[in-house]
């Protein structure tokens, strides 16, 4: 007797839009979506709401957990639960370039400037940075202590300010956050560690740097974000300490702590990214929101000095007036955290945020999109525009499906119909 069997392929997933272990990120031209597929990886094209490809390997029975965008914006990195990497060309939908390092999950990966090297980070407490012209791994460098969260190349400057235009293999720095509360700040042509930082109590579970490279937002389970300042001009010197004055250069730091700004959400951050032209911050928690916050402007800064000046004066007569307290120094005034970085929008979502990307390109009205990913098995676009208030939904990819973990199946006799079940729903 022959008997039959339903005919299972892997690269056809029922209904999965975005599977929740991985982020998703726009397209290079900001009109498609890459999201995670449990083990493969959905091309969706936004404004139709159709899936137009899927990256499959038939080696690959592994989840994705992590992708990230080449500056080409063409190659695709995409980490995976079995420590290996495959960068994707979207043109092509192929995979030429697998590389194995990682004894765990793939946790964090990042481009250069340039898209020629890799850095990725594991559950191994590992990085290892990669040649992708070379198509090799050109060395692994340890010190975590637990699951490296986020990495970010930074570039060699030169002092004077100016940055250095040497991006061979050996040159830059590598920035890492861990959830061994640590950012480590990793000289690129030594291989070593030149600095580490206690940025939280807790776990680190993200961080960016602007554009300019001269601050670093990092995120941890507390309701607030840090805001940090990089001192380019100790990290031209790189690890070189002039002897005749060795007490001081131990003490300064590259990386300075600038100052705290509180969160609506209370629960840890998820994501923290800046908008590619630095002027907006995008910090998301576990909830069903993303905290878009505007950095200002040096002429708004000095507006709100003055106004505060204009205040403790104020304030300083009133209560020489009434109680002849001591004098308040209003002279000096000095720029916090929250005066850089000030809350502007929420876009509250359908469903739990995994993951969010900003667009690279604006709109002509001045608006840029967000992408995020839910958890709840769906896609979703807004825009943020300056004469907005409230963000506006611009596309939503929704197709029938679980919201909550499948927990059992059942195959009809005749090997037609399959029935699932989750908590609280069925299909």
């Amino acid at each position: 007797m022959v008997k039959s069997y339903l005919r299972y392929e892997p690269c056809k997933t029922f209904g999965v839009i975005t599977s929740s272990l991985s982020n998703a990120v726009f397209s290079g031209d900001d009109k498609l979506a890459i999201a995670p597929a449990l083990e493969d990886v959905a091309i969706w094209d936004l404004k139709k709401g159709i899936l137009i490809g899927k990256w499959h390997d038939v080696d690959n029975k592994s989840e994705v957990i992590v992708i990230a965008k080449s500056p080409n914006k063409i190659d695709y990195a995409v980490g995976y639960a079995d420590g290996s990497i495959r960068i994707w060309n979207i043109e092509t939908s192929s995979s030429s370039i697998i590389f194995n390092g990682h004894r765990g999950a793939v946790t964090a990966l990042t481009f250069d400037k340039t898209g020629t090297r890799l850095a990725s980070g594991s559950k191994d407490t590992d990085l290892i940075i990669w040649d992708i012209v070379g198509e090799v791994g050109l060395y692994r460098m340890r010190g975590h202590k637990d699951q490296v969260t986020s990495i970010q190349f930074i570039s060699r400057p030169l002092l004077g300010g100016h940055k250095s235009k040497d991006m061979t293999s050996s040159s830059g720095y590598l920035l890492s956050s861990s959830k061994d509360t640590l950012l480590k700040l990793w000289d690129l042509s030594t291989q070593h560690c030149m600095e580490t930082v206690v940025a939280h109590r807790s776990e680190v579970w993200d961080f960016d740097i602007s554009k300019d490279e001269k601050m670093l937002v990092t995120g941890g389970e507390d309701a607030e974000f840090k805001v940090w300042t990089i001192d380019h001009e100790v990290l031209a010197k790189g690890l070189e300490i002039d002897d005749s004055n060795k007490e001081e250069n131990e003490i300064k730091k590259t990386i300075q702590f600038f100052g705290s700004v509180k969160r609506e959400g209370k629960d840890r951050v998820v994501t923290i990214k800046f908008h590619p032209n630095s002027s907006l911050l995008g910090v998301q928690g576990p909830g069903k929101s993303v905290e878009i916050y505007r950095i200002r402007t040096h002429e708004e800064i000095k507006k709100k000095l003055s106004r505060r000046k204009k205040r403790q004066k104020e304030k300083q007569h009133r209560d020489q007036d009434e109680n002849d307290f001591m004098e308040v120094n209003v002279e000096e005034q000095q720029i916090r955290a929250e005066d850089l970085i000030t809350p502007y929008q929420i876009i509250r979502t359908d469903g739990k945020v995994r993951s969010f990307d900003f667009s690279m390109i604006e709109d002509k009205n001045g608006s840029i999109r967000v992408l995020t990913s839910l958890t709840n098995n769906m896609l979703e676009v807004y825009t943020v525009n300056l004469s907005d208030i409230i963000p506006s939904k611009l596309y939503s990819i929704d197709l029938l499906g679980h919201r909550s973990d499948i927990r059992t199946l059942s195959l009809s006799s005749d090997d037609n119909l399959l029935c699932s079940a989750s908590k609280g729903e069925y299909n």
